[in-house]
């Protein structure tokens, strides 16, 4: 088989063929949804996290941290090295009781 083809001079097939039904993977629309998916998930984040500051008793507003690259790592270390105000609520009103 191969020798009939040199033998005509027939140009190989290619490998893969495009199917003219299917969309090309180059949409203008994947751009598109690219970048309205990753602001999603950045304003899920930014909403999860104002949700953790608040009951933590920090201002919400300490979530705009998580957006920056180096401050996010503090924002973190915040949340896990410092005295919850929540905890010193709860510590002085337990306190109060006992009196």
């Amino acid at each position: 088989m191969v020798w009939l083809r040199i033998l005509t001079l027939r140009p190989p097939r290619p490998l893969f063929v495009r199917n003219p039904r299917y969309r090309d993977a180059r949409s203008p629309y994947n751009g598109f949804m690219i970048i309205a998916f990753w602001l999603l998930m950045f304003a899920l984040n930014l909403v999860c996290f104002w949700r953790i500051f608040e009951k933590a008793g920090f201002k919400g507003a300490y979530a705009l941290l998580m957006a920056v690259p180096i401050l996010n790592v503090a924002g973190l270390l915040l949340l896990a090295f410092v005295e919850w105000p929540v905890h010193r609520l709860v510590a002085y009103l337990d306190d109060r009781q006992r009196r």
